[in-house]
């Protein structure tokens, strides 16, 4: 389930970010409503062919800030083991520039953190709105390249095979003594690896030794932010363990940003 982070906010409907009021302009401070950068999320969405799974959002400071989520569904075949995230934001008080992110793993608080592996922001400038525009759709046109490689990385993993269970043995506990998982955590790992909850995954390969970490980690009750930020770190430790055997899979650029913050 989707939740935007963090403290001050209220979590509304769509209708809720449509009716928000958006201050006049100043000089120098050109602020844009709320429903406009939903609304233009949503048309991208719709126009790169991707369905909405689950959406949320949240205004904070008497309507002055607002932001959003969406899930979506992947346009790879076959897999229910990840769904592409949007977060968008904008606010009319300058403290934070309106944006776009996008990707695996996307994070969206009111403290102001905001990141993906695709991010775009702009302040609120003359040219803003336009320039923000711009920039959310070629950040968004980013989004089916994760596809491809997820989509690869999965078809990838299923072929190698992992038939030593004192090398997986050994792989759980690095990935414990690296702190990508909870010490308390090793023993599920384990028994989910000899013994697999689902019998997709049955077969010694990467892939069900993958789905060993994931099944016992969604499991738990976890914040998003922790498990976005250990999945992250477990599949880097896989692909450094794996070298050899993923080293013909195509890594596309998929760390982006082209930023624009407000400064005190």
């Amino acid at each position: 389930m989707l939740k935007i982070m963090g403290g001050g906010i209220r979590h509304v409907q769509p209708d809720d970010i449509y009716a928000t009021a958006t201050p006049a302009p100043t000089s120098t401070h050109f602020p844009f409503a709320h429903g406009m950068l939903l609304k233009e999320t949503e048309r991208l969405i719709k126009d790169m062919d991707y369905e909405i799974l689950e959406s949320a959002h949240a205004l904070g400071k008497e309507d002055l800030t607002y932001f959003g989520m969406y899930r979506l569904k992947s346009h790879v075949k076959d897999t229910e083991t990840w769904d592409p995230l949007v977060g968008i934001r904008n606010s009319h008080d300058k403290t934070m520039a309106a944006g776009l992110t996008c990707g695996e793993h996307v994070t969206v608080c009111s403290n102001l953190m905001f990141s993906g592996a695709f991010t775009f922001t702009r302040k609120h400038t003359r040219h803003g709105f336009t320039e923000t525009l711009d920039g959310m759709a070629e950040t968004f046109t980013k989004l089916p390249a994760i596809d491809k490689y997820i989509s690869e990385r999965i078809d990838t993993f299923k072929t190698i095979t992992v038939e030593d269970d004192r090398d997986v043995s050994k792989f759980i506990l690095e990935c414990a003594g690296r702190n990508l998982i909870a010490p308390n955590t090793t023993v599920g790992v384990w028994n989910e690896w000899l013994d697999p909850t689902h019998d997709d995954f049955k077969d010694r390969t990467l892939w069900s030794l993958v789905n060993s970490f994931t099944t016992v980690h969604g499991d738990k009750n976890y914040s998003p932010f922790r498990i976005a930020r250990d999945t992250l770190k477990l599949n880097e430790f896989i692909t450094e363990t794996w070298a050899e055997e993923l080293v013909e899979l195509d890594s596309p650029l998929l760390k982006s940003e082209d930023r624009e913050d407000y400064t005190e």
